[in-house]
């Protein structure tokens, strides 16, 4: 039902087997998704809240829960969450960026950046944390330590690298942000 988008048709069955199986950790989750894609993120945290009762380590429910808990406005609660998977996690590369894109999602821009630069520091050869936090970071100076780190980077990486295009697009941005034309890479 969900794979034809009958989100209402599904959503009534979740329920029938909610009165049934009330405690079904996987239950509470696949109607926390049904929610989440009918556009109700308030109803979609609640059912993922129900699923981390039966599971309350499960990462994946944890992210989910912490999605929704910012389309719902919930942006504190969001927080904690992603910093809970970060620790369950043990800073994966993908807990950490989900933790930075919901902190920019909610305007943290100054928090995210930090995240971001963490990510940079223990995930020097991922691009898109490289392109994300420099797209959030206003440079003030070429000579910034980021800039340089992303430097070497990209003249280390192969010329077809996906990771490169990725680091020369947020050493773009960064030498517009310092009026350095010369030396945005093309």
């Amino acid at each position: 039902l969900v794979k034809e988008g009958k989100y209402s048709k599904a959503h009534a069955t979740f329920q029938t087997i909610l009165k049934t199986f009330p405690n079904s950790g996987e239950t509470w989750y696949q109607a926390g998704l049904i929610e989440e894609r009918s556009g109700r993120p308030f109803s979609a945290a609640r059912s993922f809240e129900y699923a981390l009762r039966a599971q309350p380590e499960n990462p994946t429910w944890i992210r989910s829960l912490g999605k929704a808990a910012i389309k719902a406005g919930r942006s504190d609660y969001a927080e904690k969450l992603f910093r809970k998977l970060r620790k369950i996690e043990d800073d994966s590369l993908l807990s950490m960026l989900d933790h930075a894109s919901s902190l920019n999602q909610t305007g943290e821009f100054e928090n995210a950046s930090e995240v971001y630069a963490d990510i940079m520091k223990r995930y020097p050869n991922d691009g898109n944390a490289y392109r994300n936090g420099f797209r959030i970071k206003k440079f003030s100076s070429a000579d910034d330590p980021l800039i340089k780190q992303a430097e070497q980077k990209w003249l280390s990486l192969p010329a077809s690298s996906e990771q490169k295009m990725s680091i020369g697009f947020a050493l773009s941005k960064a030498m517009e942000d310092v009026k350095a034309y010369d030396r945005v890479f093309h």
